[in-house]
């Protein structure tokens, strides 16, 4: 909860969608008057997860949530384009970030490296980019016992998916079915394949620095910093209110 009341806080932004893709009960009207005391406009929107997030991994589920959310919110209906950011962090310098012009801005990275047959696992993934070959290989793993070492991915490059901006156009043509192709176990993460997709976008903006980032995130680590008591005291209350 210290994510969100951060982004309340942050007078760059005017409109927030809240998203969460679980089914424990929480009250939207107080979620949307607490936004309305920092001056903001708050929309709720939860969604179901997918049930395959579990075998495909944390990736498939975000995007999943993300295809729901474009058609189910109302502020968001009408917009030309969002920033995207992980709930429950919060980026230092977010409006110079989200401010950068261009149809998107992405923070870039190497991908960490993947130990032995990184050479073959490099090659295979095109397959992996591909939306019509990207089932095999998991396939010939799980069904016929192809080694992991000989079918999973090793991608050459992240695309920090906790935090970006893009238009709708944008995210439609292409980023919404990115996602589709992720399988963590096997190594191509919603990172991956993000960068992947991001190949050749001329009006793209990226930025090949680690963000500096408030609150604990796994998939990409994080350059620590911690949230301010008062943060955390609202966000305390907050919490109580809302469950």
């Amino acid at each position: 909860m210290e994510g969100l009341v951060a982004w309340l806080r942050d007078p760059y932004f005017h409109e927030i969608v809240l998203a969460k893709n679980c089914a424990i009960p929480v009250d939207a009207i107080a979620l949307r008057m607490a936004a309305e005391a920092h001056g903001k406009r708050l929309e709720f929107v939860q969604v179901e997860g997918s049930p395959l997030t579990e075998r495909r991994g944390k990736g498939f589920g975000e995007g999943d949530m993300i295809r729901e959310v474009l058609q189910k919110s109302e502020v968001l209906r009408g917009a030309a384009g969002f920033c995207k950011a992980t709930g429950k962090l919060y980026l230092r310098d977010a409006a110079a970030f989200y401010g950068s012009p261009g149809g998107g801005v992405f923070f870039k990275t190497a991908a960490p490296a993947c130990g032995a047959l990184v050479f073959w696992r490099g090659l295979i993934c095109g397959m992996y980019r591909s939306k019509r070959f990207h089932r095999v290989l998991p396939w010939l793993h799980r069904r016929v016992g192809i080694p992991w070492s000989l079918v999973a991915a090793a991608p050459r490059e992240w695309i920090d998916t906790r935090f970006y901006k893009v238009s709708r156009e944008g995210y439609e043509r292409r980023f919404a079915d990115s996602y589709e192709r992720v399988d963590d176990a096997l190594g191509y993460s919603l990172e991956a394949a993000f960068a992947d997709d991001a190949e050749g976008c001329a009006d793209c903006t990226f930025v090949m620095e680690a963000p500096i980032v408030y609150g604990y995130s796994g998939t990409l680590g994080t350059a620590a910093a911690e949230f301010s008591e008062e943060i955390r005291r609202e966000a305390g209350e907050l919490t109580a209110r809302i469950l």
